[in-house]
């Protein structure tokens, strides 16, 4: 299964990239660990967005890419905008679409 193989060959990275997600988010079944960089906050609403951390890395701008902003609910505590984060959990879908329920969420140092 393509899915499987592209997981494990990223896995040696630790972490799947935005991009790979927006691709195909249905291709992802079960738990996997994103590396993004945080967008912004809704704490009234438990969410925050993530951009893909390497076109942050690039830019050094949130709004390099708008187009794949990917919602991350999380009942703990929100990192702040601008952060590179590695957020465990499993792509989910809701009303508005797309989004990722986060069971854990580390700030890289």
């Amino acid at each position: 299964d393509t899915a499987t193989t592209e997981i494990y060959t990223l896995s040696l990275h630790d972490a799947l990239p935005i991009y790979v997600l927006a691709k195909d988010p249905d291709r992802f079944k079960g738990e996997i660990v994103l590396r993004a960089a945080v967008a912004g906050v809704n704490k009234a609403e438990r969410v925050f967005g993530v951009i893909d951390a390497r076109e942050f890395e690039t830019c050094g701008r949130l709004d390099c890419c708008e187009k794949d902003i990917l919602p991350v609910r999380f009942m703990g505590k929100f990192p702040k905008p601008k952060t590179i984060v590695r957020i465990t959990g499993r792509i989910a879908h809701n009303e508005k679409g797309l989004i990722f329920d986060a069971k854990r969420v580390e700030s890289e140092p």
